[in-house]
């Protein structure tokens, strides 16, 4: 109404630029409310932190819901949260989620610490791994790389890469699957003496199928990549860094990451930081 008033008064634009501010007091205090929405909106801003999470189960998924889920995007939320940041968290695929590091359209990630990743800025290690192991059928036991000779293993398709012995070893049986789901079925109903994989996701997909964690054994670990918060080289702020930094060693030394992680994985494994994996 204010403004179709003083639409009616004279023409807008140049009579709105010639008037002194002081000649309407309401125009003043409209001013200086702007103002102060500005400042406060940039405040606002100055604690944001803008994390994205790689869309892939179990460490960022979409629920039944349709909510964003994911042990990761839990984490990456709580670190957020213990900083006193206002944090946003995304999901996107890997290659997306790089390329918004690269442009500093996203402020951070978590993610295994691997040649791609040494490029950012590399904040705090989370105190979890990616283990690579096989997991065999309950009463079967592992001790050494040579016990797999003679075993039937699921494999998901595309996975052989991750371990160039296993992949190139032709002694072993290996069966090669469509992914996690179909092999940890296969390993409770006894098609195969054991798995192959990352042992999250393994564990994840067995819990989500119904099973326990005391229906397989002991897992031979292969290799393990420590988790880091990763923030793109774009993220200048010090003290937001220093802030990130103190809530994820506080969140890895509390149990509060090992908690997260358990519930959705269950059975945790030791990590190269002596944290559960």
């Amino acid at each position: 109404m204010v403004i179709l008033i003083w639409q009616n008064r004279c023409p807008p634009l140049p009579c709105f630029r010639e008037t002194p501010v002081s000649t309407y007091p309401w125009l003043k205090t409209f001013v200086l409310a702007v103002a102060t929405l500005q400042v406060v909106a940039m405040s606002a801003r100055a604690d944001d932190i803008r994390f994205t999470t790689m869309m892939l189960s179990p460490y960022g998924f979409k629920d039944t819901k349709g909510a964003n889920s994911g042990y990761l995007f839990d984490i990456a939320n709580a670190i957020g949260i213990e900083a006193s940041l206002t944090i946003v968290n995304q999901l996107a695929p890997v290659k997306r989620l790089h390329q918004q590091l690269v442009k500093g359209a996203v402020d951070c990630t978590l993610a295994a610490r691997i040649p791609i990743t040494e490029v950012y800025q590399l904040v705090e290690p989370i105190g979890i791994s990616v283990s690579l192991v096989v997991i065999p059928a309950a009463g079967i036991k592992l001790e050494k790389y040579e016990d797999l000779v003679g075993r039937r293993i699921a494999v998901v398709q595309g996975t052989l890469g991750a371990y160039a012995k296993f992949a190139t070893d032709e002694r072993l049986e290996k069966y090669m699957t469509s992914g996690y789901r179909e092999n940890m079925l296969m390993l409770n109903r006894g098609r195969v003496d054991a798995v192959f994989g990352a042992w999250g996701s393994l564990m994840f997909n067995n819990r989500k199928l119904g099973f326990t964690s005391e229906s397989v054994g002991d897992p031979l670990i292969l290799s393990q990549t420590p988790m880091w918060l990763v923030c793109s080289n774009n993220l200048n702020d010090a003290s937001k860094l220093k802030r990130l930094k103190q809530a994820t060693r506080r969140l890895r030394e509390n149990g509060t990451i090992t908690s997260i992680l358990s519930s959705y994985i269950g059975r945790t494994l030791e990590s190269a930081f002596n944290k559960a994996d």
